[in-house]
């Protein structure tokens, strides 16, 4: 069966106000559920940190399931990898990693940048999309190579084991390189950036973050690899591209949310900080 080129890209008609509620809600959850209870601690505790990422998850990824299943009409089983590695994405923005920051902060001074308001959680969250973004990019494009090359049939033309091999090499070249150097590399040019990965990937919970984003990486490869059997089977490479976008749109929108959640943690528990002279 011949595949048919995609039309031009474009979110699907139902993506906005499902995507709007999902992050509506995220974001109150966001800004207040931080403020409420008790501030006694220097630093977030763990069981705020693990509620905020449970209720941003739970809204956003039940937003994404709906335009998978009822927008793109995608099988389940797509929409099942992608809740797992938007999940796993969700944890280490939100839970983990805030709590690696906080950890190192109190035996680092960060730079001015990142006190409260400061722009260098902007900055950050600009620079960390470009490397989620590019991570997306590229499982996409395997899925689309295979797509356009191979004969479109029920097979799948990628084994899943080798999104696993793809998944363990990640873990492997962030753990070997002490702090995540595989993953700062591409950010070199984004000063906030390599500071703020810096900082988290010399956390205790370096490891965690390292094995979530492998995990991610590999749960985002089947999803893509089963997007990709339904567009050959329909002869529609829109499926496929469709689906791209939404991943990516989602990616934006956490980045975006991160901003406001991180501000609103450093207002609450404010960072040390150093103003360079």
């Amino acid at each position: 069966m011949e595949v048919a080129r995609p039309r031009a890209p474009r979110l699907p008609l139902g993506f906005w106000p499902k995507a709007l509620l999902g992050f509506g809600g995220a974001a109150a959850v966001a800004q207040f559920l931080p403020r409420s209870g008790s501030h006694s601690a220097v630093v977030p505790p763990a069981g705020t940190l693990l509620l905020c990422a449970a209720l941003i998850g739970l809204l956003t990824t039940s937003a994404l399931w709906a335009v998978l299943r009822l927008d793109l009409r995608l099988p389940a089983s797509v929409a099942v990898y992608a809740v797992l590695f938007n999940l796993l994405v969700v944890a280490v923005k939100f839970g983990l990693a805030p709590h690696g920051l906080y950890e190192v902060n109190r035996r680092v001074e960060f730079d001015s940048g990142f006190e409260a308001g400061g722009i260098g959680f902007q900055l950050a969250a600009a620079g960390v999309f470009v490397l989620y973004a590019t991570a997306l990019w590229l499982v996409y494009r395997i899925a689309r190579g295979r797509l356009e090359g191979g004969p479109a049939t029920g097979r799948a033309p990628l084994p899943s084991r080798r999104w696993g091999v793809a998944g363990l090499v990640l873990v492997v070249l962030t753990a070997i390189t002490g702090g995540g150097i595989a993953i700062v590399l591409p950010l070199l040019f984004f000063g906030a950036g390599v500071s703020y990965l810096s900082y988290v990937f010399s956390s205790g919970v370096a490891l965690l973050i390292a094995l979530a984003l492998g995990l991610a990486t590999t749960l985002a490869g089947l999803a893509f690899r089963d997007a990709q059997r339904q567009a050959a089977a329909l002869g529609d490479a829109s499926v496929l591209v469709g689906f791209f976008w939404v991943a990516l749109a989602f990616l934006a929108l956490y980045h975006v949310l991160w901003v406001v959640y991180v501000l609103t943690l450093t207002a609450t528990w404010p960072l040390r900080t150093v103003t360079a002279k």
